[in-house]
């Protein structure tokens, strides 16, 4: 700027009265008083940041001056004076990145005709978009995070990953999340200003993988099928198979995290053999958790393997020890059996031979099995010897008189006695088992023949 200068002279002219013709007095003086102004600059600049600060020199002589119109955020000090002085301006931050800022100072002198305009202005501030954080580590199951954003421009936030989605409120950006049934992933949100496409900042986002807890003890089942519930706790939505869906089963095959409980359940396993599987937890197509499971199978065992009767009549008693029901599917007809089927746990058994009364021995078998069932799980073979008889004497020569005889019969087993004529010979007993003693009792023959009877 121009200095702007202004001089002012100032005579007093006194007049002798009377002398108007004659020169001037030696004793008067001829007096002036100078007045001047300038402003040091036309303009003024300042950067975005706050209280930034410039100095508008003023030179001033006998005269006052004052600064009016000064925009908002420039605070002017001092605002006018009477002589010289370094006007200080300061300038408020510019927060705005989206545009820089201009202003006019009038400057005015009192005593001259001066009106200057001194233009003031500032620059836009630096794009700023900062969040609260930079990271955010996700749980694997579905959630979200606010994340506060300060900025100094429309901002707007993007991301690739279809797994991560935004939702901006004002200056909070809530990055949402779908669960993760698969291995660990990552995805970057990118903070830009609204009207371009450059990355001003970021958020990194972390998913890990998703995880099952639960008991990895052997479950048991019992022999006869059984339902059992099995608890555990998963992060995301789970599957659930089992390795032998034959004979086990598992129920819901499917939940969310919400459902932490299932069934197992095994059928019933009447096989000798025991059998095992595992029920797997799954989370996608990757295994998270492996339940062992084994099931006895049938379990049959008798105190005696075999029995040897007499020819007669016998009770034996057996102890069977089983770990299902059972029953008896087959046995010889000369054998009765009591009881004929039982439950779980140990029972005694009375298997009863009718007597023999063949000279032939006999064989048999008695067979269990299931309650119900058909396959015979386990057996008691059983004999019994043929019916034996000692000799007697083949004929008995009687004299005609009166007589009684007693003969000891030795027999295994049942034996009998008939006559085949006449009311004079008597037997007894007629009818007995084992060893006993016959007795034969022959009536006097008072006739003059021989009889002669079969026993």
């Amino acid at each position: 700027m121009k200095n702007i200068r202004a001089i002012y002279f100032v005579g007093a002219v006194m007049a002798l009265a009377g002398c108007t013709n004659q020169e001037l007095s030696s004793d008067m003086t001829l007096s002036y008083t100078p007045k001047s102004i300038s402003v040091g600059v036309n303009s003024v600049s300042f950067g975005a940041k706050d209280n930034l600060t410039a100095t508008l020199p003023v030179k001033a002589m006998n005269t006052s001056w004052n600064i009016s119109g000064e925009p908002e955020w420039v605070a002017v000090s001092p605002k006018q004076g009477d002589a010289s002085a370094d006007v200080a301006l300061t300038a408020q931050e510019n927060k705005s990145a989206d545009e820089s800022r201009v202003g006019v100072l009038n400057f005015r002198a009192s005593d001259f005709n001066v009106d200057k305009m001194i233009s003031v202005s500032q620059s836009q501030a630096e794009v700023e978009i900062k969040p609260s954080t930079t990271s955010i580590s996700a749980k694997a199951a579905a959630s979200s995070e606010n994340v506060t954003v300060t900025a100094n421009v429309e901002w707007a936030a993007t991301c690739d990953e279809s797994w991560i989605v935004l939702n901006k409120s004002g200056n909070t950006l809530n990055v949402a999340w779908t669960e993760n049934i698969g291995s660990s992933r990552s995805a970057t949100v990118h903070l830009k200003r609204a009207s371009t496409d450059a990355t001003i900042a970021t958020i990194q986002v972390a998913q890990g993988e998703a995880g099952v807890t639960g008991s990895t003890e052997t479950m048991t089942f019992d022999v006869n099928g059984e339902e059992k519930a099995y608890t555990f706790n998963a992060e995301v939505s789970w599957t659930a198979t089992t390795s032998y869906a034959s004979w086990l089963t598992v129920s819901p095959a499917n939940g969310s995290s919400s459902t932490k409980q299932v069934k197992i359940t095994a059928l019933s396993n009447y096989q000798t053999n025991d059998r095992s599987g595992f029920v797997y937890i799954k989370i996608g197509t990757n295994t998270k958790l492996e339940i062992p499971v084994r099931q006895s199978g049938v379990e049959m065992s008798v105190s005696e393997t075999s029995l040897k009767y007499e020819a007669g009549a016998e009770t034996r008693t057996v102890t069977l020890t089983s770990n299902v029901a059972w029953q008896i599917i087959s046995k010889p007809e000369w054998l009765s059996v009591a009881p004929s089927k039982g439950v779980v746990g140990t029972t005694n058994i009375e298997i009863k031979a009718e007597a023999n009364n063949n000279s032939n021995p006999r064989n048999g078998r008695v067979e269990f099995a299931i309650d119900g069932g058909t396959n015979s799980f386990q057996s008691i073979d059983v004999s019994q010897s043929g019916a034996h008889l000692s000799e007697v004497p083949n004929t008995l020569d009687i004299l005609s008189y009166a007589q009684s005889f007693a003969i000891d019969v030795t027999a295994t087993g049942f034996w009998m006695v008939s006559t085949d004529s006449g009311d004079w010979i008597q037997v007894s007993p007629t009818e007995h088992t084992g060893i006993g003693v016959l007795v034969i009792e022959i009536a006097e023959n008072t006739t003059t023949k021989k009889r002669t009877v079969k026993v």
